[in-house]
């Protein structure tokens, strides 16, 4: 440790913390607020609101992934064209298949390219529930699809704040109650 102090020099700040985030934390801040902005002035447009609503009940809140799960390809063709409208027209997506030990999964994939209507997306790799884990009787012929879209972390801080913003609107939610990280 010596040595590499003598070679560092006095001026170091060895030891000292450096807080290397800031600038992103003061970007993630005027994401949200432009965000809120936006959310208030579509209040009153329903395909924004339900987008915002479907997000909030069936997408991904854990991760700053920009992901929706269900079984209907119409909820994932809403997502799609929710985000292309409110996000970005131009949007990559990813799909990613759970399902049975029983389930034919070349079948799956083709079920869920066509059902999505993207014309050739890339699928991460298929989970496949093993037998006897005791719960969830009823197997479903295409499984289960996730939608994700490609480098979305600001994509996702917006739609957390837009879910916020949407939820107070409306009484539902209060300030202490907030999604936004």
């Amino acid at each position: 440790v010596e040595q590499i102090r003598d070679r560092i020099g006095p001026e170091s700040r060895m030891g000292i913390p450096v807080d290397t985030q800031w600038q992103r934390r003061e970007e993630v801040e005027r994401i949200r607020r432009a965000a809120s902005a936006f959310a208030e002035r579509h209040l009153d447009d329903p395909f924004f609101v339900a987008g915002v609503v479907l997000y909030c009940g069936e997408g991904a809140k854990t991760h700053a992934d920009l992901a929706l799960a269900n079984a209907d390809p119409r909820a994932l063709r809403f997502f799609i064209a929710w985000v292309r409208a409110f996000h970005d027209p131009n949007a990559d997506f990813v799909l990613k298949i759970n399902l049975h030990t029983d389930n034919d999964e070349p079948r799956a994939r083709e079920f869920w390219r066509d059902a999505t209507g993207l014309a050739s997306p890339e699928f991460y790799r298929t989970f496949i529930k093993p037998e006897g884990t005791g719960h969830r009787k009823n197997h479903l012929a295409h499984g289960v699809c996730q939608v994700r879209v490609r480098r979305c972390t600001d994509h996702w801080v917006r739609t957390m704040e837009w879910i916020d913003t949407v939820a107070t609107s409306t009484k539902l939610l209060g300030p202490s109650e907030r999604y936004s990280p």
